[in-house]
């Protein structure tokens, strides 16, 4: 019942990670994934999540405090445009 849940959390930033740097140790995602279980445990697929959470909390936090302000230099390009385009 909740495995659909649990998988979608799943982060696969670290066996990314390992099969970028060119790690031969897995022949796929999903055998990282397993071999990185077996050897290490659940919770090492998520080592460096804190970074990432930073990382997502910062950018929220720059785009809502910018949301207006682009929201209007939009609005005004626009509407300049359009009346460019009257004439």
């Amino acid at each position: 019942m909740y495995r659909p849940f649990l998988i979608s959390f799943l982060d696969d930033s670290v066996i990314k990670s390992r099969l970028q740097a060119g790690s031969n140790k897995y022949k796929s995602s999903l055998d990282g994934l397993l071999t990185i279980l077996r050897e290490e445990g659940f919770l090492s697929l998520y080592k460096g999540i804190n970074s990432k959470i930073i990382q997502s909390v910062l950018t929220a936090a720059i785009l809502f405090a910018g949301q207006r302000r682009i929201f209007e230099v939009t609005k005004k390009v626009l509407v300049f445009s359009f009346l460019l385009s009257v004439r």
